[in-house]
């Protein structure tokens, strides 16, 4: 009968033990449940702080730039609109060049102004390939809009809204937009 004794004895601590694990575990996944709804209700009342720069809201915007719209008021306001078009069409038709830094001793490494990137014969080739297509690009728009009687301010724009879908590396070195710029 003792056996018996212990096996029920043994039996109501078995018992207990697994109430008492599964009310332990209820705790816990009550406590885990707990925590995320207050992590998920925190993270959904807060406001998170974002600072768009003046570039990135006009790119979004497709406002042009400051120095851009500067120019187009400057060439729709030239009372000599000739030579408001010879202005254009320099623009169109001579190729750009990119800023480089000169070295204070010509020993040093010449750089880009702009990126900071070292001149290199790579670099280079890459640049001239593009100012060859992009100049090509650009004398044709002059002249297909120059023909069909467009002003010199919409062509000037035309002219931007193609540059603008260059390379931004490329851009940057040649400073083609940045708007600081005075013309």
């Amino acid at each position: 009968m003792s056996n018996i004794s212990i096996g029920n004895y043994s039996n109501t601590i078995n018992n207990y033990q697994n109430s008492s694990k599964q009310s332990h575990d209820k705790q816990e996944d009550s406590r885990f449940s707990s925590i995320l709804n207050d992590a998920v209700n925190s993270t959904s009342s807060r406001v998170a702080e974002v600072t768009i720069s003046d570039e990135a809201k006009q790119a979004a915007s497709n406002e042009l730039p400051g120095w851009v719209q500067e120019v187009i008021n400057r060439l729709s306001n030239n009372p000599d609109q000739q030579e408001a078009m010879d202005d254009v069409k320099m623009m169109a038709t001579i190729p750009g060049g990119p800023l480089v830094s000169i070295p204070e001793n010509f020993g040093g490494t010449p750089h880009y102004l702009a990126t900071g990137q070292p001149v290199t014969k790579e670099s280079e080739a890459r640049f001239n390939a593009l100012t060859q297509s992009i100049t090509e690009k650009t004398t044709q728009i002059f002249n297909s809009e120059s023909a069909m009687g467009s002003s010199a301010a919409d062509i000037f724009k035309k002219i931007h809204e193609y540059m603008a879908t260059q390379p931004e590396d490329y851009l940057q070195v040649l400073n083609w937009y940045r708007s600081s710029y005075k013309y």
